[in-house]
Parts: C-alpha cells; sequence; structure tokens
C-alpha cells in the first residue's frame, strides 16, 4: 500500500533538496517524533549536489538509511505542527481518511491551498474500493473550501487512457473527481523521435570476421572508462575495417552519433525494435528490409555502438534485452513415429509442429532415484491382479479407451523403459564417462501393453492396426505398473529403487511426482540463476494485484540468498569433505572480503553489528550466524524438498562410525543380519560419498554451480563431517 509513496517520496528528497518547497510522507509507519527518525538530516541550505554526495558516500560505506533533505518533514509532530504542514503531502487512501477524521491531524488541512489533488495508479480505484475513493476526495475538497473548479485533479494510470478512444478516460475522471466531461483533458505519452540524418547510407555486410568484431568492439567500449587511450585506439580502429569512416577520438560518443545517424542499417534496426522482437524474427526482418542477410553478430555491433552514441547525454539507441522465465507447467511426452524414445516438452504449448496430432502423456518422475512414469486415464481399467482387468471386448482383443479424469477415466501409471545406473559406485575415477542408461527388458511388478501414439487407446496385444482410430503402425509398448485395491491408479512403489508411497495427514502421496515447477518458489531460482551476474540487477514480477508483488518480492528476496548460501557450500563440499567448523570458517573468510555479499545473505548480522563501527562484533555475529546455517543445512531431514540433503548433494559422515563399534556388532547379531561389515556397512574412515547423479540430480548440480558462479563437473562427490562420540550413545544409523 505504501510502495508508491515511499518511491515519489525519493524522487521528492532528490528534487526538492535546496528548493525550499516542504514536503513529507505521512502513512503508519511514519515517526511520531522527530527524534524518532532513523536516517541523516541534511543542514539548513543543503543543496541537490549535497545530497547526491551524501547517498553516494553512505552508499560507498555499505550503510543503509535515508538521507533527509531539510525539506522533508520526516515525522509527525513536524507535519502537526501549527502552520508547519508540508506544502506536498504524500499518503495513502486509508491514512487520509484517518487523517480527515482525528483532530491531532485534520489541522493540517486547514486552510489548505489544495492546488493540486494527483492521484497515482488511478485504475486500481474501481468497485467499491473506487466509489469510497471518491466520496473520500469530496469529503476533503469540502474541508479545505475547495470546488472541483479551484483544485487540479490529476489522475495517472498506464492502461485507462487510449489514444484511439478517450471516452472511457474521461467518463472515469468525471466521476471519479466529480468534475464535467468537458473539463477533463487526456494527456498522452510521446517520446522524442531520435534526430537521424535526412539522406542515410546503408553499409555493405560487414567485412571479416564478425564475431572477433563484435568482441573488439565490447572490449572497447567496456573499457573506456578503466583505459581511454587504448579502448579509444581499439574502438577507432575497430570502427574504420567496420564502416570506412574515421572516428573524432577528441568527442568520440558526438562522433559516433554523426556517424551512426546516417547509417541505414542503424536505422532500419531501430525502427524494427520499436516493438519487442526475439533475434531470429528481427534478423528476418532486417534481410527484407535491406535486401541482404543481416548476421547477429552485425546486429548486435550495431546496437552496441548506437548505444555507446550518444548527444547532449542521449544515446542514439537504447537497447533492452527482455528474458522471460515461467515455470514448467507440467511435462508431456509424445511418441513420434520416427523416434527411437519418447519426445518430453515442458509443457502442453511447446509440443512441436511435427507432434501435433499425437496424444501427449504427462509426465512423474521418482523423488527418490528420477525414474520416469508416464500418466494416463482410460474407461474401466483395473491391475490389482496379475493381469489388467475391465475393457472393451474387439473381436478377440481387449481394449481401454481414452478417457478424461473428470469424466470419471481410470488411472494407469506407464514406463517405457527402466533406467539403471551401469556404474559401480565404489568407481573414483573421474575422468570416466558418465554412465550410459541401461535397459531391462520387463520392470517389476508391470506388464507391457500397447499404446496407440495418436488416439492413446490402449491394446492388450500389439496389432498392426489400431482398434481405436484405425491407423496403422501406431502402437507403442509401454509398461504398466500393478495397483492396490486400496490405492487403485497409484504407484505403489518405484520400479527402479523400491521408494514406496505413504500416506500423510489421510492422502496418499506417490513416491513419484509430477514434473511440474509453477510456483513462484522454482521461476525464482531460474530467474536468479539468470540475472545474479547482470550489472543491473532488475527482475519484473508479473501478478495480479500490487500486493501479491510485494509479497512475492520479499519472499524472493529471503529465498534468493537462502539458495545463493547453499551454492556457496556446495561449491566447497565438490572439492574436498569438511568439517562444521572448517566450513563455516571458508564462508565467513569470503563474506569478510566481499561486503556486499555479505549483506545480500546476512542482512540480521549488519542490523545488529556495522562492520565499520564494530568490527570485532560484527565478525563475532557473522561467524555465529554462519554456524547457524550451516546446521540448519546439515540438519534438513532428507523428506524435505529444499535443502542439499534432499536434493542429494549432501552425504553426512560421522567420524567415528565404524562397523567394529560394539554396538553395532551387537545390534548386527542379534537382528541376525551377520557383520554390520558383511551387511555392507562402509567402515574405515566412513567416508560416504554421493551416489552418480542421474539426470535430475546433474540439472541440480548445473544450477547451483551456476548460482554460485562456478562450473559443474560431470561427477560431483559432496561430503561433510560431524564428530560422533559412540560412547554409551543409543544412535541410529543410516545406511546410504
Amino acid at each position: 500500500m505504501n510502495a508508491l509513496a515511499e518511491d515519489q517520496l525519493g524522487r521528492l528528497r532528490e528534487l526538492l533538496c535546496g528548493v525550499g518547497i516542504s514536503f513529507g510522507l505521512y502513512v503508519g509507519k511514519t515517526p511520531q517524533r522527530a527524534s524518532d527518525v532513523v536516517g541523516f538530516r541534511l543542514p539548513k541550505g543543503a543543496s541537490r549536489a549535497d545530497y547526491a554526495a551524501k547517498v553516494a558516500e553512505l552508499r560507498a560505506q555499505g550503510q543503509p538509511g535515508a538521507v533527509h533533505p531539510p525539506e522533508e518533514c520526516a515525522s509527525r509532530e513536524e507535519m502537526q505542527a501549527v502552520g508547519k504542514a508540508p506544502r506536498i503531502l504524500l499518503t495513502n487512501v486509508k491514512q487520509l481518511e484517518l487523517l480527515l477524521t482525528r483532530q491531532q491531524d485534520i489541522e493540517m488541512f486547514a486552510g489548505a491551498r489544495l492546488d493540486f489533488l494527483v492521484a497515482d495508479e488511478a485504475h486500481t480505484f474501481s468497485g467499491a474500493n473506487g466509489a469510497e475513493t471518491a466520496c473520500l476526495l469530496r469529503r476533503l475538497r469540502s474541508f479545505c473550501g475547495k470546488s472541483a473548479e479551484e483544485t487540479v485533479c490529476i489522475a495517472t494510470s498506464a492502461t485507462i487512457a487510449d489514444r484511439n478512444n478517450p471516452a472511457p478516460a474521461i467518463h472515469f475522471a468525471s466521476r471519479f473527481f466529480g468534475v464535467a466531461k468537458d473539463k477533463v483533458s487526456v494527456v498522452y505519452e510521446d517520446y522524442e523521435p531520435e534526430l537521424w540524418a535526412a539522406k542515410r547510407k546503408a553499409s555493405p555486410a560487414l567485412p571479416g570476421n564478425q564475431v572477433l568484431q563484435l568482441r573488439n568492439v565490447l572490449e572497447a567500449i567496456g573499457n573506456v572508462d578503466s583505459d581511454p587511450p587504448a579502448s579509444l585506439k581499439l574502438l577507432k580502429g575497430t570502427f574504420q575495417s567496420l564502416t570506412g569512416q574515421a572516428l573524432d577520438i577528441s568527442r568520440w560518443q558526438d562522433s559516433l552519433y554523426e556517424r551512426l545517424s546516417g547509417n541505414e542499417v542503424a536505422y532500419q534496426i531501430a525502427d524494427a525494435l520499436m516493438r519487442p522482437r526475439s533475434m531470429g524474427d528481427l534478423v528476418e526482418d532486417l534481410a527484407h528490409r535491406l535486401g541482404r542477410p543481416v548476421p547477429e553478430e552485425e546486429v548486435l555491433i550495431w546496437l552496441a555502438l548506437g548505444a555507446a552514441a550518444q548527444r547532449e547525454g542521449r544515446a542514439l539507441l537504447r537497447p533492452v534485452v527482455h528474458a522471460f522465465v515461467r515455470g514448467v507447467a507440467g511435462g508431456v511426452v509424445t511418441f513420434p513415429l520416427k523416434a527411437t524414445s519418447a519426445r518430453l516438452a515442458l509443457s502442453a504449448e511447446e509440443v512441436g509442429p511435427d507432434e501435433q496430432g499425437l496424444f501427449r502423456l504427462p509426465l512423474m518422475t521418482c523423488t527418490t532415484c528420477g525414474q520416469h512414469y508416464f500418466v494416463h486415464h482410460v474407461r474401466d481399467f483395473t491391475f490389482t491382479d496379475r493381469a489388467p482387468g475391465g475393457g472393451e471386448a474387439v473381436e478377440n482383443r481387449v481394449i481401454w479407451r481414452p478417457l478424461e479424469e473428470q469424466l470419471g477415466g481410470d488411472r494407469i501409471v506407464f514406463l517405457d523403459r527402466l533406467v539403471v545406473d551401469a556404474t559401480d559406485d565404489d568407481d573414483d575415477d573421474d575422468a570416466a564417462p558418465p554412465p550410459q542408461p541401461q535397459l531391462r527388458a520387463l520392470p517389476r511388478n508391470s506388464v507391457p501393453l500397447f499404446f496407440c501414439r495418436y488416439c492413446g487407446t490402449v491394446h492388450a496385444a500389439r496389432v498392426q492396426q489400431c482398434d481405436g482410430c484405425g491407423k496403422q503402425g501406431a502402437l507403442v509398448e509401454l509398461f504398466a505398473t500393478r495397483q492396490k485395491q486400496e490405492q487403485q491408479g497409484k504407484l505403489i512403489s518405484c520400479v527402479g529403487c523400491s521408494a514406496i508411497g505413504r500416506v500423510q495427514l489421510g492422502r496418499y502421496r506417490e513416491p513419484a511426482r509430477p514434473v511440474k515447477a509453477s510456483p513462484v518458489s522454482d521461476v525464482h531460482v531460474l530467474a536468479q540463476s539468470m540475472i545474479h551476474r547482470a550489472e543491473r540487477k532488475r527482475l519484473l514480477v508479473f501478478s495480479d494485484n500490487r500486493q501479491d508483488a510485494a509479497f512475492q518480492a520479499g519472499w524472493m528476496q529471503d529465498h534468493a540468498r537462502r539458495y545463493r548460501l547453499r551454492a556457496l557450500m556446495f561449491v566447497r563440499l565438490s572439492q574436498t569433505p569438511l568439517q562444521i567448523g572448517t566450513l563455516v570458517s571458508q564462508l565467513d573468510q569470503e563474506l569478510d572480503q566481499d561486503d556486499d555479499l555479505s549483506q545480500a545473505l546476512l542482512p540480521e548480522v549488519w542490523n545488529v553489528a556495522r562492520k565499520k563501527a564494530d568490527l570485532q562484533g560484527h565478525a563475532a555475529e557473522r561467524r555465529h550466524f554462519l554456524r547457524i546455517l550451516v546446521l540448519r543445512e546439515v540438519a534438513t531431514g532428507t523428506r524435505q524438498r529444499i535443502g542439499l540433503e534432499p536434493w542429494g548433494r549432501l552425504v553426512v559422515d560421522y567420524a567415528g562410525l565404524e562397523p567394529s563399534v560394539t554396538f553395532f556388532q551387537n545390534w548386527a547379531n542379534g537382528l541376525g543380519v551377520g557383520s554390520p561389515r558383511a551387511a555392507g556397512w562402509r567402515g574405515g574412515d566412513a567416508r560416504l560419498h554421493a551416489p552418480q547423479p542421474d539426470s535430475v540430480g546433474s540439472r541440480s548440480a548445473d544450477l547451483l554451480q551456476d548460482l554460485a558462479g562456478g562450473r559443474s563437473r560431470d561427477r560431483q562427490r559432496i561430503s561433510a563431517a560431524i564428530p560422533w562420540r559412540s560412547q554409551g550413545l543409543e544412535a541410529t544409523a543410516r545406511s546410504f
């Protein structure tokens, strides 16, 4: 609710510092007394330059907090003082209603000029909320003794005004502010056009290696501030080799502007990008416009040069790269006729054009081993005995026609093959190639059925022609998993690793989950992976309302640092086994050398002890808090969804946990399992390595490495050592 007002407050501080016009923000969290205001107060007479310098100084020191110009009324008592009400008041609708009902606040409006009344995001004032706000604005005008003609009312919105049809905007403003329609004016946004030369010439195809030329252009522009002589020399030579024109290095940005403004290729790129275009669509359009091929490298060269070309601080080209991230709506598979296996699409919308007309099966994977399954719904299907039952008789054959779940279809869980790791877990040769999946003829607890790739009809026996749609050569052999009477249609146990489903809170949970990642957490992890290296980290969240966006922003920021910390832990543990204390020390050293990263990951520490003010206290708090975070990560249960150990990226070793311990010898003999070593116990130093990552585990490793800024290896082994004493300790050992 206060996000817009606080954003405007920051702009007013920079704009009004030194001009003598008072302003203030009055919302629920506005301090009561001036002594309660947090931040730095500039002295009287301070200018905009003083404000900018102080802001830059605090940012350089890594100190949070606002800089308050002398014109700002930062507390309630300042605004409530007789004759001291701010000339510009920022607030929200709910707070304004309170201000007009409380005696200590209403005096602020006594005799107010009320020259302007501005309502931002006007499109949100609809329905009952809009009607109540309209009445509130009329009450405010009435208290101030102003008529509708005496106050200029302004409503801003990005969606209400339509240049081709202004009538709805006029009607809204008339009703909202209570003014006549003929008194309403609609103001549109018009961009100042770029000054292109009247006569432009299209440059020929760029000569030489354009990849190398693009690299030179980016290097020259990127280093022009740090090394001007060398960078400008490189830029001049590269530009002359590209266009045959010379640049005036003494005024290189203006000279570059003059050269490019007469270039038809640069103009056509700017004109084509008046709306967002994909790179593939852009190069195709440019080839049509210019009558010659324009490769992607050439487009990027002109965009980089155009962004660097400036006149009076305004760039000739201002390219913006949009990267859209969405969740996985639900993985599906199809079976193209000429393909040797199922083809995966992360959503039904991404199915290729050559797969149109093929039946789509939702995809699940085992949460333990990654074995994949396909889900289907048919009419009258049961499989709780040795062979499937039900179905429809066609001559001497049985088929099951597809039927949607909503219409009463029975669920089948299929798989097309059983993926088994062919390598020995004890093989420590990191240079060995990754294991290749091996296929087992008939997975346990399953029977072969034959699925029509076109209509989805399931057959009990292979036939050349589908009995459902009549198409030739349409059947694919799949294996249906056996079900239980009390959990019909559900996967009882994974055929790959034997992980079983469980009943939790009265609901049955299968050992496999749909390949789906639509919650905000999943989308956020992908987005963070993309932008964490960007110089200007900006992430737009599209949501139904502002409150939801504000909630997501805070949630994302909190979870981002948790994933980032996991990534830092993963990088170190992938190199060598570490004790808890050693891991904490390494993380502490890295954060001590990088204050920006430390503030991003450990804001609680910086709120308690500032580094410059209390160096030793800050270091102690940082180390203590890091130890808590690491211990929480190590103690995360394997049944939790999020964490290094549930992802298979962390294995805990217990020092001293060996087969020779008397406790385990006694229990092994009592349970009749033989010696712990014979039962498969890994003794010696009890180092337990992570298993070979499957395809799902490899992708999670890649993501973690990407988040940490490192490169993933083909095989990862992670281990953390925890001291363990066996004397008198009743412990349960987990076997990995």
